[in-house]
């Protein structure tokens, strides 16, 4: 399997951050407010526009009070290998 490109990275984060939001019910606008992050930025992360900073990352994991790694954990090696 190949090794993944920065958009396919982006796209598995903003999956992932999105399925965080609606097992919480929480709206964009509730995520901003909770982890400080501005929604113009947390809009750009589940487009997949954007990775997100490091501190904004922590501050939403902090946020939804899961590890920075549950949403942009990177792939075992075992799945990037060629």
């Amino acid at each position: 399997m190949p090794v993944p490109s920065d958009q396919e990275l982006r796209q598995r984060w903003a999956a992932a951050l999105r399925a965080e939001l609606e097992t919480r019910s929480w709206t964009q606008t509730k995520l901003a407010a909770e982890s400080g992050v501005p929604q113009t930025k947390i809009s750009q992360i589940l487009r997949g526009v954007s990775g997100g900073s490091n501190r904004s990352r922590i501050a939403i994991a902090q946020a939804l009070g899961v590890e920075v790694q549950e949403i942009w954990g990177y792939p075992p090696l075992t799945e990037v290998a060629s």
